[in-house]
Formats: C-alpha cells, sequence, structure tokens
C-alpha cells in the first residue's frame, strides 16, 4: 500500500510540474473546477453529508464571486441556506494521507467530492446582483523567498513541494491560475534571491518576461525569534503595486492570507460586487474573420467570457464582423477580460462607428482584430 501511494504521489507530482510548465508558456489561465468542491469527511451518514454541502458550496461561491468575506452578505447566506438545490451530483472517495510523523503508516482519508450546476448558481447570483468572476482570469508569477534561520532561498516550481504545495492549495481555493519560476538557470543568471528580498522591481520584471504572466507576486516569508511567523507581499498588476503583511503561527498561515488577499485585490477589479446592477449594450467589431471556422470560434469564445449575457451578429461585411453585445457592468469590464489572452487584439478604443450610425448610432463601438 506503501508502494502505491508513493507512485501516486510521484505521478501527480510530475502532472503538477507539466501543468506549471504550460502555464509558463500561456498568457492567461483559464480556470478548471470553479464549481467543484471536496470536503473531508468521517462517515457517509445523512446529517453530515448535508454539512458538508453547505461547505462544499461555500468554497465554490468564494471561487467564483470572488468575495472571501461573504459571511458579511446576507445574500450569500441565503444562498448557502438552499445549497442542495444547486448540487448536481457527489461521491465519495478514500485516499492516502502521508503520516506527519516519519515511518509511520499513511493515514486514510475520506472525502467527498461535490459537483454543483454553474447554470442555476450564476442564475441566483445574478439574482441576487452579486458577482460572478469568470474563468478566464488573470495568470500569476509568484516570485517567493524563504528565510529560515541564517539562509535565504527562492521556491521554484521543483523545490520545497511542502510550500508548493500549500500555495498551489490556497490558489485552487480561491481560483487562481499560479506558476512558480523554474530557477533553472536562465533565471539564476536573471535574478537572485537578494533580488526578491529586496523587491527589486526592475530586475524582477526582467526576469518574470520569459513567463509572460498577467501579474506578479512577491512574497517574502520569514520566521520571526519568537517562533511567529510574517510575509511582506506585492501583488504587481497593470501598473498597480499593492504591498500588504501578515502574520500567524504557521508558514502555511502566512502563506494562505497571501494568496487570499492578491485574489481580494484581483476580483475587486474583475468581479467587481454590483456588477449585476447596471447593464451594457455595445457593437464589437472584429478584423480578420475570414472563415466560417473562424467565426464559430469566435462566437464561442465570446459566450463562453465573463461578464457578457448575450451575443448575436450585427453585420457581416468585408470590412469586419460586428457583434451586438450585452454584459453585466460597464463594457470597460469586459475589455479587460478580453486582454488577458490573445485571442482578440485592439484596434482602437471605443468610439462611435460611423458605419453603423444610421442603424445605432447610440452604441458605442470597441474595435479588434483577431490574434495570431
Amino acid at each position: 500500500m506503501q508502494g502505491y501511494w508513493l507512485k501516486r504521489s510521484l505521478w501527480s507530482w510530475g502532472v503538477f510540474c507539466l501543468g506549471l510548465m504550460w502555464l509558463a508558456s500561456a498568457h492567461a489561465g483559464k480556470v478548471e473546477g470553479l464549481y467543484l468542491s471536496t470536503v473531508p469527511v468521517t462517515g457517509q451518514g445523512v446529517t453530515e453529508r448535508e454539512q458538508a454541502i453547505v461547505k462544499g458550496f461555500t468554497q465554490v461561491l468564494i471561487k467564483v464571486t470572488g468575495e472571501s468575506r461573504f459571511e458579511e452578505r446576507p445574500e450569500l447566506q441565503s444562498l448557502l441556506k438552499q445549497a442542495p438545490r444547486f448540487l448536481q451530483q457527489y461521491r465519495y472517495e478514500k485516499r492516502l494521507q502521508p503520516a506527519l510523523i516519519p515511518d509511520q503508516a499513511p493515514v486514510e482519508l475520506l472525502e467527498l467530492h461535490l459537483q454543483f450546476d454553474p447554470d442555476s448558481a450564476n442564475e441566483a447570483l445574478r439574482r441576487n446582483r452579486l458577482p460572478i468572476w469568470g474563468a478566464l482570469r488573470p495568470n500569476i508569477l509568484v516570485w517567493l523567498a524563504v528565510e529560515q534561520g541564517a539562509s535565504r532561498y527562492l521556491v521554484g516550481a521543483d523545490s520545497d513541494p511542502a510550500i508548493v504545495s500549500t500555495v498551489v492549495d490556497a490558489a485552487n481555493r480561491r481560483g487562481l491560475p499560479i506558476l512558480f519560476p523554474l530557477l533553472d538557470l536562465e533565471d539564476q543568471a536573471a535574478l537572485s534571491v537578494a533580488d526578491v528580498w529586496g523587491n527589486f522591481r526592475s530586475a524582477i520584471d526582467r526576469a518574470s518576461t520569459r513567463y509572460q504572466p498577467d501579474a506578479i507576486l512577491i512574497g517574502r516569508v520569514f520566521k520571526q525569534s519568537s517562533g511567529r511567523w510574517e510575509a511582506m507581499w506585492t501583488l504587481y498588476h497593470d501598473g498597480n503595486v499593492s504591498p500588504w503583511l501578515s502574520g500567524g503561527a504557521f508558514s502555511s498561515q502566512v502563506l494562505f492570507h497571501g494568496l487570499d488577499n492578491a485574489a481580494d485585490l484581483l476580483a475587486a477589479k474583475f468581479a467587481p460586487v454590483g456588477l449585476g446592477v447596471l447593464g451594457d449594450e455595445f457593437l464589437l467589431k472584429i478584423d480578420g474573420i475570414d472563415s466560417l471556422e473562424s467565426y464559430a470560434r469566435l462566437s464561442k469564445y465570446l459566450a463562453e467570457l465573463q461578464p457578457i449575457q448575450s451575443v448575436r451578429p450585427y453585420q457581416v461585411g468585408s470590412a469586419g464582423t460586428t457583434f451586438h453585445i450585452k454584459v453585466e457592468g460597464d463594457y470597460r469590464l469586459l475589455q479587460q477580460v478580453i486582454g488577458l489572452s490573445s485571442v482578440l487584439l485592439p484596434l482602437a478604443e471605443a468610439s462611435v462607428d460611423p458605419a453603423t450610425q444610421t442603424t445605432n448610432p447610440s452604441l458605442p463601438v470597441l474595435h479588434y482584430r483577431v490574434g495570431p
């Protein structure tokens, strides 16, 4: 059994590292499993399952809305009471967890895996004027420097599995796509632990270019003489610099707090509270759609984007293809979401296109071209 656990752990770690390498080449992260949750349980009784469903739906609402302090919002509290109504399916699974004490056998855990219905959950969120953060989210590169005793070191994709797995768990809890640097010879030549510890922006930006992240999270984690862990964090995103501090009795607490606060900052931009209060309509003109296949692919891409409510053809011609778009909130929020990938590249700021004035003169026009 221990041999099985070792093989399974190595396989999982290999898949995880491959995922990090794939993310290193991507421009934005598409988060999977936003409406899935896993809750540890001690048995399969009805009462415990009902309690676990509420906990699992809590996890989903945190990921989907980006709202970590949702306990303060009565609308979300009301949805939690209806958690079973949104449940699609569930299953129990036993898994082995390595023992905390060396040379002891792994511990068997029972987990309840829950799948909630995205459509009904989103409909309820819209009805309560709560934000929905779509699956396309900023890809975050994490430069993490750790001080233990008299030494400092950087955490990379294939180093310090305990810290990496803690950060990944924290990111998964909030639905954040993250990647760690490879710390290969190229990284070592471009950036030192002293650069990260000193938070030297120019050096960090140069070293980060190869990963093409949407945001950069800098963490400097250290242990005080009292035994308390502390961390200094900085999030760089879209020209904004956001610093904060965190502390706790365990290193895992400061790591979770770092990812939580990063998620709060990004959610405030991409899924602001009150998004569903106002709706906006505009025309989206796209150049470079040269085939039915390209048209179908772009239509599907647009339909899947949050915060789009509806998309329909408006004009098709040699000068470009125009769609009528209705979004939740302001159209500028959609511009931010489109900017997370290279599917569409902007050609101009929002304006009024003379070609559409005769049919719908009041709608602004966003002009893009199909990316490479």
